[in-house]
């Protein structure tokens, strides 16, 4: 697969994973979100809970979440949700990391969502 390639697929994934919260009553507050530490693809809100949702989509039909989100990828997200939640007025919220892996199937792409697929705890003391 050509890089161009992994990128339109990339975010086409994100597209459908944000129609996917968006359904959910989500609000999309960014998409790609870009800082010194990384890159969130999408960053949404329900009440008073921000979600820090990493996509990953695939043409195989096999994920494993340990292969896909590495501890190394974790705290990157970490680090760059920190960043996010510094710069932002959104900082009386709770925070959730969810894995939204996209497996795509005989009719059409499928959404694994993981809620609370890695927590800032795991990485802390």
């Amino acid at each position: 697969m050509r890089p161009g390639d992994r990128k339109q697929l990339g975010g086409s994934g994100e597209e459908l994973v944000a129609q996917w919260l968006a359904e959910r009553d989500f609000q999309i507050l960014v998409r790609n979100y870009l800082c010194r530490y990384g890159e969130l693809d999408i960053v949404a809100r329900k009440k008073e809970l921000i979600v820090f949702v990493e996509v990953k989509r695939r043409l195989t039909h096999y994920f494993s979440l340990s292969e896909v989100i590495t501890p190394s990828k974790q705290r990157k997200i970490l680090q760059a949700a920190k960043w996010f939640i510094a710069s932002s007025s959104a900082g009386d919220c709770a925070y959730r990391f969810d894995v939204a892996l996209i497996e795509e199937g005989e009719f059409g792409p499928t959404i694994d969502y993981v809620e609370r697929a890695f927590t800032a705890e795991m990485y802390s003391g």
